[in-house]
């Protein structure tokens, strides 16, 4: 009798796992949420519709702006969202993992509604209204999967109209025939002087990018033509947005790419009414040269990179950025010995902002931006003779900025609005530069040069309308 009971509940059991097999759809999914904000003022848009072009899921935006989707299964999709009086924005290529929230927010344009004539128009692109023949925009996905891009965000530029590069070893952009110095670059309203690991002192290009792409919302790119918000730029103005964090659950992540390796961690902040991340990588490829016999100084660099969102209120928010690049070039002077290289040299650079955003929406008609940034650059540049350990030359320059920056954006009806603002910053430099007296293997002396511990501070007031 106990035998027949045990058959009898491993028949249940089985027969409980095969209709739950076949009735239910096991396979990975995740999750999609956002906000919904009128591209004008930031105003939250309640009621919004939220649609995965071809499925049935969706979703409505809650009177904060806020939508979620759930099980949504893992793949590529293409988001449309539509409110009433608004044109209809559509979002490619979002990315949804297994067990993961993809985030998406959206900026909707305001739109005459016409009920009697239907009117076919081409807007499955978004695109830039304030100067669309000179500019681009491009999603983190589109910049993750440009080919030959390895992840940095200025080498996808490359291929557009009015650009040109120097050589595949740096992402100099030089737009319109004119300097990498006269390209400007904006983090979440923050100018920052340089986005690049070893950057190049008194430009903008590098050989790398800093910027983690898994943090990028969006980027916009002016290659002429751009509002003289953005300062004194000659050349170009790269404006780019971070995302929030996951404001439900913790998350984290691995990654390995040829950035180097990295971990991702984000979460929650005081109830859901913030949320921050944070991103730390290092390259590996001194781990990789420690095993071949390499000719040259060995580069080993890492960032840091977080934000932090906390909303004070439904018309105050604030959001802490924070970026840091460490890079380093050595070699010792026994591998110059054992490689015969006549100098070694030594080079150490931080390349680091910090700043803090707030964000005001005063009216339905309007918002603010104010924020305060510290950015520093600071470098040390030795070169040795191998034979004697002569030091050749030292080159060391500490750059230090202070800024304040204001924008005001006003909707004075649905054709025109007015921006204001101001920007200050005061900057601080000091440098020691000294070459040493000394005959090369040419019988070449260079003239003795010191310059020792010169400083400038200056400040720096601009209006712009």
């Amino acid at each position: 009798m106990r035998t027949v009971s045990r058959l009898l509940f491993a028949a249940l059991l089985l027969s409980a796992i095969g209709q739950n097999a076949l009735g239910e759809d096991t396979s990975p999914r995740g999750a999609i949420r956002g906000t919904i904000l009128d591209a004008e003022s930031r105003q939250p848009l309640p009621g919004s519709i939220v649609t995965l072009y071809g499925t049935k899921l969706g979703a409505v935006s809650d009177m904060d702006g806020q939508f979620g989707i759930s099980d949504v299964p893992v793949g590529s999709y293409t988001v449309i969202f539509s409110y009433l009086g608004y044109s209809k924005l559509f979002k490619p290529d979002v990315i949804v993992s297994s067990n993961r929230t993809a985030f998406l927010d959206a900026e909707l344009k305001a739109s005459a509604v016409t009920l009697d004539s239907v009117v076919v128009t081409g807007g499955y692109f978004s695109r830039i209204e304030i100067q669309p023949l000179s500019a681009a925009t491009f999603s983190a996905e589109e910049i993750r999967r440009q080919a030959g891009s390895a992840g940095d965000v200025s080498r996808v530029l490359f291929g557009l109209p009015s650009m040109a590069r120097i050589n595949d070893s740096r992402n100099s952009l030089i737009v319109r025939g004119g300097s990498p110095i006269e390209n400007g670059f904006y983090l979440d309203n923050i100018e920052i002087p340089n986005i690049n690991h070893y950057p190049v002192q008194g430009s903008s290009d590098g050989p790398i990018g800093m910027l983690n792409v898994e943090f990028i919302r969006d980027v916009n790119f002016y290659s002429g033509g751009f509002s003289p918000v953005y300062g004194d730029r000659l050349s170009s103005v790269m404006e780019l947005s971070f995302r929030e964090g996951n404001r439900d659950r913790f998350q984290g992540q691995l990654d390995m790419s040829l950035q180097g390796l990295g971990a991702v961690a984000e979460g929650p902040l005081g109830g859901g009414k913030g949320s921050w991340f944070l991103s730390a990588r290092r390259s590996y490829l001194d781990l990789i040269f420690q095993f071949v016999d390499f000719n040259a100084p060995v580069p080993a660099y890492g960032d840091l990179q977080g934000k932090l969102v906390y909303d004070l209120s439904d018309k105050h928010r604030i959001s802490l950025l924070g970026l840091a690049a460490m890079d380093n070039v050595s070699q010792t002077r026994d591998d110059a010995l054992e490689h015969k290289n006549n100098v070694y040299q030594t080079y150490d650079m931080l390349n680091s902002t910090v700043g803090l955003n707030w964000q005001y929406l005063w009216s339905p008609t309007g918002y603010s931006n104010v924020s305060v940034a510290h950015t520093m650059m600071k470098s040390d540049g030795n070169v040795y003779e191998t034979l004697t350990a002569l030091h050749l030359l030292d080159n060391y320059s500490n750059e230090q900025e202070y800024k304040l920056r204001n924008t005001n954006h006003i909707r004075l009806n649905s054709s025109h609005s007015l921006d204001v603002g101001v920007d200050a910053k005061y900057l601080s430099t000091a440098y020691t530069h000294q070459f040493a007296a000394y005959t090369d293997r040419l019988l070449f002396m260079p003239m003795d040069n010191d310059i020792d511990h010169i400083f400038f501070k200056h400040p720096q007031i601009g209006f712009a309308f």
